[in-house]
């Protein structure tokens, strides 16, 4: 009878402790929801940014070739994006469901892949070797230009669908919207021959003209 009673003392006890945690498992998904809506709500900033952190590395690969063929030392900053995007990408990661975590991973390993090799680009001409690299910097540049674009939709609350890695058609319009010259290159036009199967296959050199560099 005792062990009944104290059991039965007992049973409010464990309610209100059930009680409280509840709560504070709601309080604590309230406040991550709230801080996922607000880093959500300026995630349209971080992809403008990278879009034009984007368009200024294709750019750059151009003129560092241009520049190379001409005999000539390119004294030209290397772009660099802003690390207040990475840290609202990590905070969308941080707040946000598991599959939007997964969706930027991916998106920030792009930015990270496509940065070092724009880093690893020749500086001086004896360097050159295959001119096929300014052009990967270049499609690397747009299909992050791309991808990022694809956000803007989830980020301006007009969707709850996360975007896919580019196709061809999607870099290839990121392509043309950072310099539509650049598709007459015979290293990028090559990667849309819809004949060939494999569209980052080696390729012939690039064209000759200032805004084509050899």
């Amino acid at each position: 009878a005792t062990g009944l009673m104290a059991l039965s003392a007992a049973v409010p006890t464990v309610i209100f402790l059930i009680g409280q945690l509840i709560q504070t498992e709601m309080h604590r998904r309230e406040e991550r929801n709230s801080k996922f809506r607000a880093t959500r709500a300026i995630m349209d900033l971080a992809l403008s940014d990278l879009c034009d952190y984007a368009r200024s590395s294709a750019n750059h690969a151009n003129q560092r070739l241009y520049i190379l063929n001409k005999g000539l030392v390119p004294d030209i900053p290397l772009p660099k994006y802003s690390r207040s995007i990475i840290n609202t990408l990590r905070d969308i990661i941080e707040y946000g469901p598991e599959d939007v975590g997964a969706s930027i991973q991916d998106l920030i390993s792009i930015i990270q892949t496509h940065h070092s090799r724009l880093r690893g680009l020749p500086r001086r001409r004896g360097e050159i070797g295959d001119k096929s690299a300014f052009d990967d910097a270049i499609w690397d540049a747009a299909e992050l230009y791309a991808y990022a674009s694809g956000y803007f939709n989830y980020a301006r609350l007009r969707s709850d669908k996360l975007p896919n890695q580019p196709d061809l058609k999607e870099v290839e319009n990121a392509i043309r919207t950072i310099n539509p010259e650049f598709l007459t290159r015979p290293g990028l036009a090559y990667r849309f021959d819809t004949t060939t199967n494999a569209p980052h296959d080696p390729a012939p050199d690039s064209g000759t003209t200032p805004n084509n560099p050899p």
